[in-house]
């Protein structure tokens, strides 16, 4: 099950799911930097340290592993409450 069809199952909303090449995105004023973070972030290049050897996860081993599932309702809980305290 992809992020989408989770955050859907979770918020019971449809997304349009709209897909533009990086170059695409710089182009129509998304910051170059926050566009090259995503493209490693999403792909995994983001998740090893400078040496390229090693996990973030061996580096904070007190955290313990969870699933997306677990991780998109934790957000949309987190943000439902958010949104309900400001309005």
């Amino acid at each position: 099950m992809s992020i989408i069809d989770l955050l859907e199952k979770e918020t019971g909303e449809k997304f349009t799911i709209y897909e533009e090449t990086p170059e695409e995105q710089v182009a129509m004023g998304a910051p170059k930097f926050m566009v090259d973070m995503r493209a490693m972030l999403l792909d995994g290049r983001g998740v090893i340290t400078r040496g390229g050897t090693k996990l973030w996860n061996d580096e904070f081993p007190e955290v313990q592993p969870t699933t997306l599932e677990e991780v998109v309702k934790q957000c949309v809980k987190e943000l439902s409450r958010s949104l309900s305290r400001q309005s």
